[in-house]
């Protein structure tokens, strides 16, 4: 395994994912790409780059753009080199060679341009549903993070994500462009009372989607919730990490919030969740 090239693949948005690039980044002779599959790649100039600022509930020790590592590789009328606006939304559980051979090409560039003296971080929040084709075609170091999914849903109620068309939200339009995949077989007919129901409901399908997925494919699993529990458990994290990296990490801020459960009763559906499980068992082989 060459550990020279790291993958950080997520459960979705509000799982920690951002702190755990950040922490990389900070490290020296790293490069720390954010997001690869971010859709304001395909607009991003050097003024709009200078703009960017620390999003609510992300570290404070931010103190460059979160797009920053890609500077070098902006096309001088704007958005960054060989990116593709459907690398964010479309094929989303794509894995076949030839249909993903575009984003091959974008993020072998991206390793092309980086000191070869650096070790490379991708950083995925749209990664989980490729991470077959992401092990094939990059034998590197896969890391899998996720964070309890009620403590998640509630993170992303209070930071008020920005929805997408007609108040979905992300899971929900992904839904809608990638409804032909087998993933979504089990699904038949779903009646929901409200748009909310519905987006909590493919919030959380995808959840254990990416759970499976990343319990088969990845070289280390990271429950954020388990490994910011104990000073203990931060320090098992710190010696996976160098095991699997060779990078010396210090993880004694983990914190990843936990919500009381009255507050799960009023943001989460429990006759929801309980369908999902059953969904969730008819999945076919991953």
């Amino acid at each position: 395994m060459e550990n020279r090239i790291i993958f950080l693949h997520s459960a979705g948005w509000r799982t920690g994912s951002t702190y755990l690039w950040n922490k990389f980044r900070e490290l020296p002779n790293v490069t720390a790409f954010y997001e690869p599959f971010n859709e304001s790649l395909s607009v991003l100039n050097e003024d709009s780059l200078d703009k960017v600022m620390l999003l609510p509930g992300h570290p404070e020790t931010i103190k460059e753009s979160y797009f920053e590592e890609y500077r070098k590789f902006i096309k001088r009328d704007g958005g960054v080199e060989l990116f593709r606006p459907e690398f964010s939304h479309h094929n989303f559980f794509e894995n076949d060679k030839s249909l993903n051979k575009h984003i091959e090409i974008y993020l072998n560039n991206l390793i092309a341009g980086t000191n070869d003296d650096n070790k490379i971080i991708f950083a995925f929040n749209r990664s989980a549903g490729r991470l077959h084709w992401f092990k094939s075609v990059f034998p590197s170091v896969h890391i899998f993070q996720y964070r309890n999914p009620k403590d998640q849903w509630i993170s992303m109620q209070k930071t008020k994500m920005i929805p997408t068309l007609q108040g979905l939200n992300y899971e929900s339009s992904i839904y809608l462009l990638n409804g032909f995949s087998k993933m979504f077989d089990p699904i038949l007919d779903s009646n929901f009372k409200t748009t909310e129901e519905m987006n909590y409901f493919f919030f959380l399908y995808f959840h254990h989607i990416f759970k499976k997925i990343g319990f088969r494919y990845a070289d280390l699993i990271m429950d954020m919730n388990e490994c910011s529990s104990s000073a203990e458990k931060k320090e098992e994290l710190k010696s996976q990490i160098h095991e699997f990296t060779g990078l010396d990490m210090d993880f004694t801020d983990l914190d990843i919030k936990q919500y009381p459960h009255r507050m799960q009763e009023d943001f989460c559906y429990s006759a929801i969740d309980n369908m999902i499980l059953e969904l969730v068992n008819k999945l076919p082989e991953l």
